[in-house]
């Protein structure tokens, strides 16, 4: 659910006129907790919306229809993502993965190996960013720094419309996709790994589990920590974005 959440927020958090939309969004905030009770007409009664308003909006931001945004909610696998813990030893052994996995970043992934990813992106036709929604969200601080950089990737925050993005990779593509430990792919009905396979586009895997199918699929790795759950973890996936965007800006935007 937190990844729907997260998509409600950016939308409204976004808007500067607040019509019909905006108001749909803050309606379907208030009525998330319920939505595994609610049928479209029911949710679209309670958001005093039509059927067709609230379907046309879930396209909108990134769902096919309302079923798959429904489903977005009741997979609560991304909620664990975020549990702060407050006891003084749960905010030391916190704070020691943390540091850990950040020198792990700097450590691992040598410049050869970037330079490497950095050249793949910077010729391809298109890069495409993939992970659960949090990690989306931190993407898009990547995404606007390669922009100043004169580079853009696309960033898709939806996994309904990652998944329309992985059907249309191909030869001369370029996919970043980050899974800690692999959990990604248990989030399709179809096999992800063939799909992205068959697409024959390149695929680096930011990761913490390098022995994962999609690890082992991919043209290059680049280590986000090694230790830790994903709460730990998401400082080491920021740190990796903003070094990739740092030495991106390095390698071509310097005269």
């Amino acid at each position: 659910m937190q990844g729907v959440i997260m998509n409600l927020l950016s939308y409204i958090n976004g808007s500067m006129i607040h019509d019909t939309n905006y108001h749909l969004a803050l309606a379907l905030l208030k009525h998330l907790p319920e939505i595994q009770d609610l049928s479209l007409v029911e949710m679209a009664g309670n958001c005093f919306v039509s059927q067709a308003t609230l379907h046309r909006f879930c396209k909108l931001i990134g769902y096919r229809n309302y079923s798959t945004l429904r489903e977005a909610c009741l997979d609560n696998t991304a909620d664990q993502l975020d549990r702060p813990r407050f006891t003084s030893e749960e905010q030391q052994a916190f704070l020691a993965t943390t540091m850990a996995n950040l020198t792990d970043v700097d450590q691992f992934n040598v410049p050869e190996q970037v330079d490497r990813v950095l050249d793949c992106m910077h010729h391809s036709e298109r890069v495409v960013c993939l992970g659960f929604e949090m990690f989306q969200l931190y993407a898009m601080s990547l995404q606007a720094q390669l922009v100043q950089s004169g580079l853009y990737i696309e960033v898709p925050i939806s996994l309904s419309a990652q998944f329309e993005a992985m059907h249309h990779l191909r030869h001369g593509h370029t996919a970043l996709l980050t899974t800690i430990n692999g959990e990604y792919r248990d989030h399709f009905n179809e096999d992800i790994v063939q799909t992205l396979k068959e697409s024959g586009c390149q695929l680096v895997v930011l990761t913490q589990t390098l022995e994962h199918p999609l690890a082992a699929l991919a043209d290059e790795v680049l280590c986000c920590g090694r230790q830790g759950t994903l709460q730990e973890a998401k400082y080491g996936v920021i740190r990796l974005y903003d070094y990739l965007a740092w030495r991106y800006h390095m390698r071509f935007c310097q005269s």
